[in-house]
């Protein structure tokens, strides 16, 4: 592990929960920076208990929204970010599944993902997306993206038809 571990802020990484229940650090290039201290764990992972978990069987995008606080709920921007990330949303929904991939809007603090066996839990940033699907490294994008941007993305990630891409 690199010894500059502890110079990555939370913000920076996500936790993930391996067969076997070990625990690790993953910055958002998905490098294992971190073991997590068996002391360190959130017993049961109560503090996730109420994000939503999906079971990922086929390509998937999660978008992601992270809830805003009052002074955000009042300003233009977040208003028109919001507004856009829905709108291009359901203009990508339809020419997504056309291609067998499934898209999911989540407005929470974070979620968790389970791929077989193996669970991961995100907590989002921003507005973004997850690209995830069984045999493939998750990745994510940041930012609110147009409704050809996303389809382009899941094509690129995916391959043409939503197949994977190994």
């Amino acid at each position: 592990m690199p010894s500059d571990a502890t110079a990555h802020s939370e913000d920076d990484c996500e936790h993930r929960t391996m067969t076997g229940g070990e625990w690790f650090k993953i910055n958002k290039a998905g490098r294992v920076i971190a073991r997590v201290p068996e002391d360190a764990r959130v017993p049961d992972e109560s503090w996730a208990q109420s994000w939503p978990t999906y079971n990922i069987d086929k390509p998937t995008i999660l978008a992601f929204f992270a809830p805003v606080n009052q002074a955000q709920s009042k300003d233009a921007a977040a208003d028109e970010t919001r507004a856009d990330f829905q709108f291009y949303g359901q203009q990508a929904r339809k020419p997504l599944a056309t291609i067998g991939v499934d898209y999911k809007e989540i407005y929470m603090p974070g979620f968790v993902v389970r791929v077989g066996h193996v669970t991961t839990t995100f907590r989002t940033n921003g507005v973004g997306y997850y690209f995830v699907a069984p045999g493939k490294k998750p990745h994510v994008k940041y930012g609110v993206m147009t409704d050809s941007d996303l389809l382009q993305a899941a094509r690129n990630y995916f391959g043409a038809n939503g197949k994977q891409q190994q």
